[in-house]
């Protein structure tokens, strides 16, 4: 939670104090402001946010497992360890690591649907 949360705070803060007056002269009330400009102007934070805090619960997912679980990939990886069944840890550890990397990709693929936008606006030479 707390890395969008920080991201997001970031995000709002910084957008282009010239799109909020040019907004605020077309007559762009507050709500519409906040949805039309702020939102799309802190989304590309917002999405680094969300990518860290996915990496996080995956890791403390595994890391919970491990500690308190009885079934789960963490709980496969500690009982491989325990038992000198390097194998069996190994297999544990490469599922994460493709399951992580498997969630993020999924996530850079929605990323980049959602943010054309910011993609095309960057390499404009924004």
């Amino acid at each position: 939670m707390w890395p969008i949360l920080l991201n997001t705070i970031d995000g709002v803060r910084s957008c282009d104090p010239v799109l909020l007056e040019t907004s605020r002269s077309y007559g762009i009330g507050p709500v519409a402001r906040v949805l039309q400009v702020r939102l799309p102007a802190a989304s590309p934070q917002i999405f680094a946010g969300l990518q860290t805090s996915m990496a996080i619960a995956l890791i403390l997912a595994v890391v919970a497992e491990m500690l308190a679980g009885t079934n789960g990939v963490g709980f496969y990886i500690n009982e491989g360890q325990s038992l000198f069944n390097l194998p069996q840890m190994w297999t544990g550890i490469i599922v994460v690591g493709v399951v992580g990397y498997l969630l993020n990709a999924l996530f850079l693929v929605v990323e980049k649907s959602i943010l054309a936008w910011h993609r095309g606006a960057k390499a404009g030479g924004r």
